[in-house]
C-alpha cells in the first residue's frame, strides 16, 4: 500500500506497519530537511510546549513554514530514534537539531494518525533555547521567524509577506549580509518569492 493513499474501507484500521513506515518517512524528511505534503492530513494540526498550549497550527502551515524558513536556517537534524506504540496508537520521534556544531536543540514529538497520514503532532522542546543562544546569528534569525510566522493567525500569505518585509528592514538586511546567515537568507527569500508567485 502506498503511503499517502488509502485502499482500505473507512471502517478498517490500517495495520501498525503503516504507522511504522510513516514514522520512518517522517525521520527521512527531517534528515533531508524537506517535508512532503502527501504524508500529512490537511485537516490535522500541531501543538507545542514552546508556544501557547491552546494554539493549533494547521499541518499544511507547519509543512510550508519549515520548508520555507526553518530548514534553510538549521545545519542538520539527527534522529536518534523513532517508534510506534500500538497500545496508545502513538508514534514518537527524538530530534537533535543542529544550528551549528555547538548549538543543538533537543526535541521530541508525539504523532497521531488518521488512516495512513500524520494528523497530529505534539512537540516538546526547551522554550528558553532561543534566548539562551541568542549570540548565535542563526538562532537569532530563527527567533525572529518564531515571531513572524507564529503571530499572523497561521496565514501563509500574511506570514510570507511579513517575512519578506522583515528582510527589507535594517535588521533583516544585516542578516542578508552577515557571513553566518547570508546563505540561509538567500534561500529563504527565494522560496518566499516562489510561494507568492505560485499562490
Amino acid at each position: 500500500m502506498a503511503i499517502g493513499k488509502s485502499n482500505s474501507p473507512d471502517d478498517v484500521a490500517p495495520p501498525p506497519t503503516i504507522f511504522l513506515s510513516l514514522m520512518s518517512s517522517f525521520k527521512e524528511m527531517y534528515k533531508n530537511k524537506h517535508f512532503e505534503k502527501a504524508f500529512f492530513d490537511e485537516k490535522g494540526y500541531l501543538q507545542t510546549s514552546v508556544g501557547n498550549n491552546n494554539d493549533k497550527m494547521p499541518l499544511d502551515f507547519f509543512v510550508a513554514y519549515n520548508n520555507m524558513w526553518w530548514f534553510p536556517i538549521i545545519d542538520k537534524v539527527v534522529v536518534p530514534t523513532t517508534g510506534y506504540d500500538p497500545l496508545t496508537k502513538t508514534g514518537f520521534i527524538v530530534l537533535d537539531i543542529y544550528y551549528d556544531t555547538y548549538r543543538i536543540l533537543r526535541a521530541m514529538q508525539f504523532v497521531k494518525f488518521n488512516k495512513n497520514k500524520i494528523s497530529y503532532i505534539r512537540t516538546y522542546a526547551s522554550p528558553t533555547f532561543w534566548s539562551a543562544n541568542d549570540d548565535s546569528p542563526l538562532v537569532h534569525l530563527d527567533s525572529f521567524g518564531n515571531e513572524i510566522w507564529l503571530t499572523t493567525g497561521y496565514s501563509l500569505d500574511y506570514s510570507t509577506k511579513a517575512a519578506l518585509l522583515f528582510f527589507e528592514s535594517p535588521l533583516g538586511k544585516s542578516f542578508a549580509t552577515s557571513p553566518k546567515t547570508e546563505a540561509s537568507v538567500k534561500t529563504i527569500k527565494k522560496q518566499l518569492k516562489n510561494y507568492l508567485y505560485k499562490s
